[in-house]
């Protein structure tokens, strides 16, 4: 007697989270419990969106790095995200001249003047060629210009990144405790790929300035990229106790807290968040995903559908919108929902494995194997394709009176 090929029921349970990465080395991949497991899918989750609260790195969660997104229609875009927090301002009030124009640079800079920005600084530096301010704030106009994510190895080659470390070098020179020095000198080699000097630089400025949440921010952020995560948390636990109006400082916190897998206290945090921003689309990706890793879909698929509707162009929301719908039962809605998202990222593997799972519910084994063919092109080393292949080969074998895999006698 061979099974029934339209009720996979061990398939149900390998249906995975997606999330967009703002970080790119969040969490490793673990591989998944045997098939008669079952999975919690934030283990699956690389990690959904640490938003830098920095001028130099605005908060926008970009897509993964093998993306073909594209940015929303304007007629589609969502509101804008909480505004982001400057890094501590190099003036210092003393009403000299070259202190009048570092209060210019950060005028123009927290306006987005770039140009502007860069002359005042010149000034500054040249009326107090000493003094290290005038050189940081040189240096994060070269950070803005960069447009690099605040992420580990975002941009390793990048020119402007790589001008701005000679001049915080510069700076660290003429002044080696200077604050503002060492949290943009950690910024930059978190971008360039520099692990251990990012978090020596970042653990110098939370020390120098311990009541500042950007500095407590950053560390928070590449402690997590750096698989420190721990530290982390308890970096970005004190940055949103000490700025508790930040959306984003306590979106970070949500996120820290889910990928250690305290899935109560990440639900919280992302609450706090969505009552700052409540239309923000990554927090409500993210609540969701926290409450679909609880197995509490029915209050996640409200959360999860929004966030599909104001950003309608990330590929990742639409998997987890998937995900949801697909535990739900409503399979046909999921299988739509992968497509899309795969349509839009053709490298997002998440959602040809789901969609695989969802296939073969529906009994579709060979379009399943299609899919989780596709997903090992993209990682070949992925072991949950594996696992998948093996339940599909024994949906095709006779039973031979032995149990299916997750059911019992």
């Amino acid at each position: 007697m061979t099974r029934n090929k339209s009720t996979p029921r061990a398939l149900l349970r390998v249906s995975l989270l997606a999330a967009p990465l703002a970080l790119a080395s969040i969490a490793p991949r673990c591989s998944p419990a045997a098939s008669t497991t079952p999975r919690e899918p934030v283990r699956s989750v690389a990690g959904p969106g640490l938003l830098a609260d920095s001028a130099s790195a605005p908060p926008v969660a970009p897509p993964p790095a093998s993306s073909s997104l594209t940015p929303p229609p304007a007629s589609d875009s969502p509101p804008a995200p909480p505004a982001p927090v400057p890094p501590p301002r190099l003036a210092r009030g003393t009403a000299t001249a070259a202190d009048e124009a570092l209060r210019k640079g950060d005028d123009a800079l927290d306006a987005g003047d770039l140009d502007a920005a860069r002359l005042a600084y010149q000034q500054a530096a040249r009326l107090a060629p000493k003094d290290p301010a005038p050189l940081v704030g040189l240096a994060r106009v070269d950070i803005a210009r960069s447009n690099a994510p605040l992420q580990y190895a975002s941009s390793p080659s990048n020119p402007a990144l790589t001008r701005a470390w000679r001049t915080l070098q510069k700076a660290l020179g003429l002044d080696p405790s200077f604050a503002p020095a060492n949290l943009e000198a950690g910024r930059v080699q978190l971008m360039l790929g520099n692990a251990d000097p990012a978090i020596q630089a970042l653990r110098k400025a939370a020390a120098l300035m311990p009541q500042d949440p950007e500095a407590h921010s950053a560390l928070g952020i590449a402690c997590i990229a750096l698989g420190r995560g721990e530290e982390g948390l308890q970096s970005l636990t004190r940055a949103a106790e000490l700025d508790p109006a930040s959306a984003a400082r306590q979106r970070n916190l949500g996120t820290a807290l889910l990928l250690r897998h305290r899935l109560q206290d990440a639900v919280q945090a992302f609450d706090r968040a969505l009552k700052l921003a409540p239309e923000d689309p990554p927090t409500l990706n993210n609540l969701g995903t926290a409450l679909a890793s609880m197995h509490d879909n029915a209050r996640a698929l409200p959360y999860l559908q929004r966030a599909v509707e104001l950003a309608p162009s990330q590929p990742s929301y639409r998997s987890n919108l998937g995900y949801c719908l697909q535990q739900l039962g409503q399979v046909d809605r999921a299988i739509a929902e992968y497509r899309k998202a795969i349509e839009l990222d053709p490298k997002l593997a998440d959602a040809w494995l789901n969609l695989a799972t969802a296939l073969a519910q529906r009994g579709n084994v060979a379009d399943a194997r299609k899919a989780v063919a596709k997903a090992i092109e993209i990682d070949a080393q992925d072991p949950r394709a594996r696992d998948i292949l093996d339940e599909l080969d024994a949906m095709d074998k006779p039973d031979a009176g032995a149990p299916a895999p997750g059911s019992s006698r």
